[in-house]
């Protein structure tokens, strides 16, 4: 289905290209010339191509929780939470995107979180890749309700995640331990779990 673009979907394709300037990356609008499920962008070092990356914007109204949420139940809601399928769906998503353009996994791939929900963070997507935090061992989790990115393999696509913020002016980073890329993306990127922007970009 075509999906009409929003005012905050130029601003969010911006705000990753000068995130990606400052880190020395050139990063170019993947030109939109088929029907194929492209990503958003293509990376550049040196003007060789480096990655690809799909930018996946969070939205208030996405998040909402219903108003009788027993947020006493936690753990044992979270799976219905729309925060925790809303982030699963987008990198469902975006694994798609990045496969289309790169099915041999010859360079790396990067999926780009712009988050607009102050009442939504970085703990979500650890949740969501991680599984969700037992109640009686908070640090035993369980993944039973990723099965769609397990069954998928998506999260074998992805080699890095970059979460930013847009209202706090942090950024936050994921990296898949098993990613031949590994090295390069910190190195080039941030080997940092969070950092502290220079500016705001928002």
């Amino acid at each position: 289905m075509w999906k009409c673009k929003t005012p905050e979907d130029s601003q969010d394709k911006q705000l990753a290209i000068e995130y990606f300037e400052k880190k020395g990356v050139e990063a170019r609008l993947f030109p939109k010339t088929s029907a194929m499920p492209n990503p958003d962008l293509k990376l550049y070092i040196d003007g060789n191509l480096f990655a690809y990356c799909e930018l996946k914007s969070i939205m208030p109204y996405e998040l909402e929780l219903p108003s009788n949420f027993p947020s006493g139940q936690i753990y044992q809601t979270l799976h219905n939470d729309p925060t925790f399928n809303s982030i699963q769906n987008k990198i469902h998503e975006a694994s798609k995107q990045l496969k289309s353009v790169n099915p041999d996994h010859d360079l790396s791939n990067i999926v780009f979180f712009v988050n607009h929900q102050k009442y939504r963070g970085i703990q979500d997507l650890r949740w969501v890749i991680k599984g969700l935090p037992s109640e009686k061992a908070p640090d035993v989790f369980d993944p039973t309700y990723l099965r769609r990115l397990f069954e998928k393999d998506d999260l074998s696509v992805v080699d890095y995640i970059v979460w930013i913020d847009s209202f706090s002016n942090k950024a936050f980073y994921y990296v898949r331990s098993e990613s031949p890329f590994r090295d390069i993306l910190k190195q080039r990127i941030s080997s940092k779990a969070c950092e502290i922007l220079t500016k705001p970009f928002i």
